[in-house]
């Protein structure tokens, strides 16, 4: 009796650790997942491109201080059509957030530099007696817009809307004479902050950290202004629409 005691003693600790020495099946390690862009937060950057617009004009005599279209030396007033074109380049600050489903909505604004400038003539007089022509150029614009997109991991594509603004000076120029002695030109200048609105879109790319470039079309529409210009006694209403594509950087906070 006492040698079976002490044979089941013994096997207590001679099973355990056989057991330990056999080989055991373990579950695999887990395979981490791709840790997606988060699209969510502040961001800021700068942006460079091309823009190109229109700016019709029609010159109208000055009646009372309101804009009348009638006749000047027996002709109706002289209409034209302007057309820039020039390099743009600023920054943007805005902000983004991403939904769980990764529809992506926010908020941007926008300051560039637009250097573009035309001149374009128009005689209203068929015998050469008077002539007259209007010069446009920019300087300031920008844009605040609502931003909305879907993430398809590093990639967002996404349209923007809103209102926009820029200010601009048109130089009105007057010339008065007789057939082959055209007096020196006057001219009366004109400062305008127009404001309109603004639609368009783009491709954001997320290439490195916080790091995201993008490129864009915009399409903006400022409406018609009217301006008095008192020495010329002369009254111009214009009009602006214009194009910018855009190419840029942004870092998110």
């Amino acid at each position: 009796m006492k040698k079976v005691l002490l044979a089941g003693a013994a096997a207590l600790f001679v099973v355990p650790a056989l057991a330990a020495d056999l080989p055991t099946k373990k579950a695999p390690a887990p395979v981490p997942l791709p840790t997606l862009y988060d699209w969510t937060g502040i961001y800021f950057g700068g942006n460079v491109g091309w823009s190109w617009g229109d700016s019709n004009y029609n010159t109208y005599v000055a009646n009372a201080g309101s804009i009348t279209k009638t006749y000047y030396h027996g002709l109706w007033v002289d209409s034209g059509s302007n057309h820039t074109s020039s390099f743009i380049g600023g920054g943007q600050v805005g902000y983004r957030y991403m939904f769980p489903q990764r529809f992506v909505i926010g908020a941007e604004a926008n300051l560039d530099w637009n250097a573009g400038n035309s001149n374009t003539s128009g005689s209203i007089s068929t015998t050469g007696k008077y002539t007259e022509s209007t010069s446009y150029s920019s300087g300031l614009g920008g844009h605040v817009v609502g931003i909305a997109g879907y993430a398809w991991g590093d990639v967002l594509p996404y349209v923007k809307g809103g209102w926009a603004w820029t200010d601009s000076t048109v130089t009105h120029y007057q010339n008065y004479g007789t057939v082959g002695t055209v007096a020196a030109p006057g001219a009366e200048q004109a400062t305008l902050n127009r404001s309109g609105w603004t639609i368009g879109g783009g491709v954001a790319y997320h290439f490195w950290s916080n790091w995201e470039v993008f490129g864009q079309y915009m399409y903006a529409s400022y409406g018609t202004a009217h301006i008095n210009y008192i020495a010329l006694q002369r009254s111009v209403s214009t009009s602006l629409n214009s194009n910018s594509v855009t190419f840029g950087v942004n870092l998110k906070m």
